[in-house]
């Protein structure tokens, strides 16, 4: 899975050595591979699993949201940490799956001048 986000940052509190934020944006999905393993309830029977490399792209399909906190330890240096969220705003692949996400961005900075 590539995901090829697209995002605009906004500073909500800033100081001289810190600043509280968010971001918003869309990502496009592309999926190079894919399996799916299936369960069925009782009595009813299928394949047990499909694979395939499928390249397929799902462009805009899903909204991300963040806010975060940035540090400044030294002049051209600062630390991060993002939680973020990621919402389905269409299906992607084969198995039209709405891919729900959530976790948090801890990054050490480099100010290029």
């Amino acid at each position: 899975l590539l995901d090829i986000p697209l995002t605009a940052k906004v500073d909500l509190i800033q100081s001289r050595q810190s600043r509280f934020y968010a971001t918003a944006g869309l990502s496009t999905y592309i999926m190079l591979n894919e399996e799916y393993r299936f369960r069925y309830e009782d009595g009813m029977t299928g394949p047990d699993s499909w694979q395939d490399r499928t390249g397929t792209g799902h462009w805009m399909s899903n909204a991300g949201f963040s806010i975060g906190y940035e540090y400044d330890l030294m002049p051209d240096w600062s630390i991060r940490v993002e939680p973020f969220i990621k919402v389905p705003l269409s299906e992607v692949g084969w198995g039209q799956v709405k891919l729900y996400s959530m976790g948090s961005f801890v990054s050490l900075n480099y100010r290029l001048k």
